[in-house]
């Protein structure tokens, strides 16, 4: 809820001069990385800059009891003049993608469909993209495990 007097803003959420297009998104995976690409072009009257950021969302993140979605990376254009275009290249690890695991002790990537997705802030995306995920784990020691069971808050 806003508070009094205020209005509340999606994450990531700016006021520019001017407008951006968004195309041509793809994904690729060389390995180790996600790689990203997307093309930005100013469709506005004047020179700005764009923030593309990125947003990763696993398909059973609720069960995981794991955010809907969550910002991995994010680059921001040159000047663009008005109908001017710049290719924009983001790149997440592999092992980027990990959440923690309190009952393993572990961090573990999920294996799945992940939904990556290409926006201007949370709730304006303007593409998105799709990859099969391998999963993984990388056990870790347990030495901040709790000796006392706690009450861990869950997703409704």
């Amino acid at each position: 809820m806003p508070i009094s007097g205020m209005s509340s803003y999606p994450f990531g959420y700016g006021l520019s001069y001017t407008t951006f297009r968004y195309t041509n998104g793809c994904i690729d995976f060389d390995g180790k990385n996600y790689i990203v690409k997307v093309d930005v072009s100013n469709s506005g009257t004047v020179a700005g800059k764009e923030v593309v950021q990125l947003y990763v969302a696993l398909s059973d993140a609720k069960k995981l009891n794991q955010p809907k979605k969550i910002l991995k990376a994010f680059s921001t254009t040159k000047l663009l003049n008005p109908g001017e275009s710049e290719t924009v290249t983001i790149k997440v690890a592999a092992e980027d993608l990990a959440f923690f695991d309190e009952e393993s002790s572990a961090w573990v990537v999920s294996p799945g469909e992940y939904r990556f997705e290409i926006g201007a802030s949370s709730q304006d995306i303007r593409a998105t993209l799709k990859a099969d995920v391998k999963g993984s784990e990388r056990k870790v020691n347990d030495l901040l495990r709790p000796q006392q069971s706690i009450n861990i808050l869950k997703n409704k």
